[in-house]
């Protein structure tokens, strides 16, 4: 199930709708919506602006009548749609504000990250390497200062290693996935080594050593 949330498209449409008003006779009011939303920040720096911490971002912005008629463009145009259906954007701002020109209305969707800290970060994928089968050794430090650099081992007797980059701790990416499979060694050493809690587009680091 989606996560509602209101982000900052209330007073995005707020700030849009008001110019609109102001300048644009009704009949022009999707003409001027555009041309309004040409001045604005775009989403990836509004959201960011705003402190919010995601790995993919979408939007849905229009003008008419009333909300049925509304969602049945969104619906009815191959675009619009999928932002509103896709699995991968799970939290959604909706904001809708009526002007001399009409519904002006928003979605703002996007792919929250959580601010984890590393030790949080390992333990997630810690637990699904055991699901897995996997024996898990104390050689953090090892396999966090590996995740550190962009290729080899660094102050380890790990005999192989895997680096990867994810939004979504709750899985393994599938060929990381096959790639551990395909190691004849049973035991690893996990870590993380990216926190910095910067709101914009962001992604968790890892590194899995093998024994």
């Amino acid at each position: 199930m989606r996560n509602f949330k209101v982000l900052l498209a209330a007073a995005f449409l707020l700030s849009t709708s008001s110019s609109v008003n102001a300048q644009s006779p009704p009949n022009n009011s999707e003409r001027q919506l555009f041309e309004s939303l040409n001045r604005e920040p775009d989403l990836t720096a509004r959201l960011t602006e705003v402190g919010a911490r995601f790995s993919a971002i979408a939007e849905n912005v229009a003008v008419g009548p009333n909300p049925s008629t509304i969602h049945a463009g969104w619906m009815g145009s191959p675009g619009h749609r999928k932002n509103i259906l896709s699995p991968d954007l799970t939290a959604v701002g909706i904001a809708a504000v009526r002007g001399t020109g009409g519904l002006f209305a928003v979605q703002d969707f996007s792919q929250p990250v959580a601010n984890l800290t590393v030790e949080q970060q390992e333990q997630k994928i810690v637990s699904l390497l055991t699901e897995m089968g996997w024996r898990v050794t104390d050689a953090t430090e090892d396999a966090r200062k590996t995740c550190k650099t962009d290729q080899g081992l660094v102050g380890s007797k790990a005999r192989s290693m895997v680096r990867f980059e994810i939004s979504d701790l709750s899985r393994l990416p599938e060929d990381i996935e096959r790639t551990m499979r395909s190691k004849p060694y049973r035991t690893v050493a996990v870590g993380a080594c990216r926190a910095d809690g910067a709101a914009g587009f962001a992604r968790y680091r890892i590194a899995i050593l093998f024994f």
